[in-house]
């Protein structure tokens, strides 16, 4: 599932029910949105006479063994997990074109990013949100399902409910922890850098398998964000981003001035986004519980949402240039001790470049740098990878060649 687009978008050939190529029962009504693997559609099940969301891999998709296992991976998650806070599937199958298709439950209403776009959730809105998000991520959990890629824009609020109703959406790059008489998915591996770098936890950021604390961090995020009205962490590009999650303590929610339900709403929150797995609640029934407990004493006390609120409107936000400069030059020096003291792997510096994080010549400059400045050996290997990868990162061979130039006074 996908974010819902409001501007028209282009199809390159035919009608819409064309280009879903989905059986004859399905009666497209409209493109709901699209993403980086394929369409989302709005049709009318005319066997069953319901509205229903076919979800279609693109082309270049369905020729990418990846991106089949994802999809794959999505339809056989949502199979286990039957819960009103949790999108259904109802089937899936290839098209006439050969592309594979989701027939999932069709959702009417927004995400909560754009409630979010709108400004900090009041207090009795937020409860009832992370109530209903926490029922289902627990139920998931229980399922052996780990989500991944939790984000506002992943949690749908339902129209025309008699109550206000949220589901979780898009289990694309969800990991299946099964027990030993099911399939265990090959896709899930270390080094490859998955997740939205705003919301996914540190070991995410480094590479690692996200497991149930990784989507608690995640919701720690989201849990922040509503309340302060943006997001906790956010750098210039997703590589500053991902830095950030990885390094930098969470913004405190709360002050001394605040009352006691405030502050133990902040320290929940704030044991959420620990950087250790460890020290976070061990699963989302455990926040759930001490959100009834905080909630259960008054929604009236909890100040934290109405001075957040008001911080949010009137902060306005400016950087010096000397301030950015500084930054980065840390966020170098913290870059160079992390490589020098973790074992980082190449096929993870490797998913890094390919998933275009260096986006900016600001991004390439930094990396200049941090090669150039580098005297351990095994750093530089590291680094170097290949000047396949390294023109990759900047579309030219400046960065390459510096790798190389490098690569030769170690005698790599």
């Amino acid at each position: 599932m996908v974010e819902t687009v409001e501007e028209t978008v282009k199809l390159s050939k035919g009608s819409l029910q064309s280009q879903a190529a989905c059986p004859e029962r399905y009666e497209i009504k409209s493109l709901i949105g699209h993403g980086g693997m394929g369409f989302v559609f709005h049709a009318t099940d005319n066997y069953l006479l319901r509205d229903v969301a076919i979800k279609v891999l693109v082309q270049e998709g369905s020729r990418d063994p990846d991106s089949q296992q994802r999809f794959l991976r999505e339809a056989q998650a949502l199979a286990l997990l039957v819960h009103q806070n949790i999108v259904r599937i109802y089937s899936s199958d290839l098209n006439s074109q050969g592309n594979p298709y989701h027939v999932m439950e069709y959702l009417e209403g927004e995400p909560l990013s754009r409630e979010l776009a709108r400004g900090p959730l009041k207090a009795e809105h937020f409860f009832s949100v992370f109530r209903q998000l926490l029922a289902g991520l627990h139920y998931a959990h229980s399922q052996g399902i780990v989500h991944r890629d939790l984000k506002p824009s992943n949690i749908m609020r339902c129209d025309g409910e008699a109550e206000e109703l949220y589901k979780i959406i898009d289990f694309g790059i969800a990991r299946m922890d099964m027990s030993a008489d099911r399939a265990t998915s090959s896709l899930t591996r270390t080094d490859a850098v998955m997740g939205s770098p705003k919301y996914i936890s540190p070991e995410q950021c480094r590479g690692e398998r996200g497991d149930y604390l990784s989507d608690v961090y995640s919701i720690g995020c989201i849990m922040h964000e509503c309340i302060s009205g943006k997001a906790l962490f956010e750098g210039e590009t997703a590589f500053e981003t991902m830095y950030k999650q990885m390094t930098e303590p969470p913004k405190s929610l709360y002050s001394e001035r605040m009352s006691e339900e405030s502050k133990h709403l902040g320290e929940l929150i704030n044991k959420c986004l620990q950087k250790d797995p460890a020290r976070r609640p061990k699963t989302a029934s455990e926040i759930a519980l001490e959100l009834d407990k905080i909630s259960s004493l008054g929604l009236e006390n909890l100040d934290i949402f109405s001075k957040q609120s008001s911080k949010s409107k009137s902060k306005i936000r400016t950087k010096s240039a000397t301030l950015r400069g500084a930054l980065a030059s840390l966020m170098i020096v913290g870059l160079m001790v992390w490589l020098h003291q973790s074992r980082v792997s190449t096929a993870f510096l490797t998913s890094i470049v390919k998933s275009e994080l260096f986006k900016s010549q600001r991004d390439i400059n930094k990396l200049k740098l941090l090669i150039a400045s580098c005297k351990s050996p095994t750093t530089i290997k590291k680094l170097c990878l290949t000047t396949k990868i390294c023109k990759l990162a900047i579309g030219s061979g400046q960065c390459a060649d510096a790798f190389k130039k490098q690569a030769r006074q170690a005698r790599i």
